[in-house]
């Protein structure tokens, strides 16, 4: 293998497929990052900790074909570090090593073998296709609602459905929800559903940067990966196995309280309650006032710590229905609003035992976060 590509270019494609590769890794093979020359002259970058696989592309200058595998992380500091000059990779005879050249820099990595590189599936087949722009909106506002490391795999991942033009994700740690869904590009090849670890469409959303790119989206009945092609970059991610929760029957149907508020105002006023709910349980009480002749309708977030004090800030809203007040984890508050796109969001209460429904202010209702509520007596 002798090949020569732009050091900029390098550093790029390392930086998109270097994060998949395992860290402590049990097979010393995954720490490696796998270079391979193409057919149309191409070098080919390749990354995997098993559960996610990153492959891109990047022009380059093909002399010789071959492929060999270098250690991940070595290689991305030392191509940081070579000027923004032409670089040359080229594997010696007995493939133990890859020569880096670029201006006056002269570098040699220990390479092993590529044969022992896990194999990707094919990248072929298309089940959906949507803008990327908008996938990547869909894993920001629903990934961050799965749950952590330790619980139920399934409740670690985000379910995926397609079904007609639609495509749903949702996800859910067991005391909050979110549900997000969007239009195709068109009609979907098959309605399936899977299971998505949370960290592959995380990595996904990080990789997606080319807001004018297509994603297809490849999810095959009884293949337990998923493909998702981004043209320059894909990501190939392990399905979770196991029944995912049915998370309609804890979407409210009704509620005795309707507010529309500002989405950065809200913002604000959460974040200002976190510095002192951190020093109580993350508690924030949420209260939704409808207005009279004297006083206008308002929101308003408040917390109170015994060490540092308190805040309390008061916000003009829409309120609709009965004024109602609930307890809700000031960080579960905090990121659902981070989450809304629109300049205003909408409320949805029944009182201090019921869930709270945040939804997007305008006239779709594709969006819907659920937080259950915070319960203390005495409070």
């Amino acid at each position: 293998m002798k090949v020569t590509c732009n050091q900029e270019r390098l550093t790029k494609g390392l930086g998109l497929v270097g994060r998949a590769a395992g860290q402590r890794a049990s097979l010393p093979i995954l720490s490696h990052v796998l270079l391979a020359t193409t057919q149309d002259g191409r070098l080919q970058l390749t990354a995997t900790n098993l559960e996610i696989a990153v492959r891109c592309w990047i022009p380059a200058q093909v002399q010789a074909n071959g492929a060999a595998a270098v250690p991940a992380q070595a290689f991305g500091e030392l191509v940081q570090r070579l000027p923004a000059e032409d670089v040359t990779l080229s594997l010696n005879e007995d493939k133990q090593k890859v020569r880096v050249t670029a201006g006056r820099v002269r570098a040699n990595l220990n390479a092993a073998d590529s044969e022992a590189f896990p194999l990707l599936p094919d990248i072929e087949g298309e089940t959906a296709q949507l803008p990327a722009k908008h996938f990547k909106e869909l894993i920001n506002q629903v990934a961050f609602a799965a749950a952590g490391d330790g619980g139920r795999p399934v409740m670690e991942g985000v379910l995926l459905s397609l079904s007609g033009d639609r495509v749903t994700l949702a996800a859910t740690d067991g005391y909050r929800l979110s549900v997000r869904s969007a239009a195709l590009s068109g009609q979907a090849a098959a309605s399936l559903q899977a299971v998505v670890p949370a960290r592959a469409l995380n990595e996904l959303a990080r990789i997606a940067t080319d807001g004018s790119a297509t994603l297809s989206l490849a999810l095959l009945e009884g293949r337990p990966q998923a493909i998702f092609n981004l043209g320059a970059v894909v990501l190939v991610s392990q399905l979770i196995e196991g029944q995912f929760p049915d998370f309609a029957i804890v979407i409210p149907r009704q509620h005795n309280t309707r507010v529309v508020v500002e989405t950065a105002e809200l913002a604000r006023a959460t974040k200002m309650a976190q510095v002192f709910a951190r020093q109580d349980n993350q508690v924030v009480r949420l209260q939704a006032t409808p207005g009279d002749e004297d006083n206008p309708a308002d929101v308003t977030v408040s917390a109170t710590s015994a060490e540092t004090g308190s805040s309390q800030t008061r916000m003009e809203a829409t309120v609709e229905g009965a004024s109602s007040e609930i307890l809700l984890d000031g960080r579960y508050l905090s990121q659902a609003v981070a989450a809304v796109a629109t300049p205003q969001l909408v409320l949805e209460m029944s009182g201090r035992d019921r869930p709270v429904a945040i939804k997007t202010g305008g006239d779709e209702d594709d969006f819907v976060h659920i937080i259950m509520p915070m319960r203390f007596e005495g409070r």
